[in-house]
């Protein structure tokens, strides 16, 4: 996660001068926007568990619906961003992680 997160501000900095790739801003930007989601939804689902143990079945299917609706959301976004050389699979890992 650190590396990743590192080689992210590396993406910043090495894409300032490419026009036709994505601004390394803005996929530092979404991958944090992404944490923010999972995070939420992490809170969500541990709520929901906690609350007398009701519905637990009907709230796990709940939190997972939750969390592939995000996920495809994200590698949506993530779909229309491009890096050119070195990080040009930087993306596309990430969308296969996510999958």
């Amino acid at each position: 996660m650190k590396k990743f997160f590192v080689s992210c501000i590396i993406v910043f900095s090495a894409s300032i001068s490419h026009a036709q790739e994505t601004r390394g801003y803005d996929v530092v930007t979404e991958f944090i926007r992404e944490l923010g989601v999972i995070e939420s939804v992490h809170v969500i689902a541990k709520k929901e568990a906690s609350d007398n143990g009701e519905n637990m079945m009907a709230n796990a299917i709940r939190n997972s619906t939750r969390m592939n609706l995000e996920l495809g959301v994200s590698i949506n976004i993530l779909n229309k961003m491009t890096l050119k050389k070195p990080f040009e699979e930087l993306i596309p890992n990430t969308i296969g992680f996510y999958r």
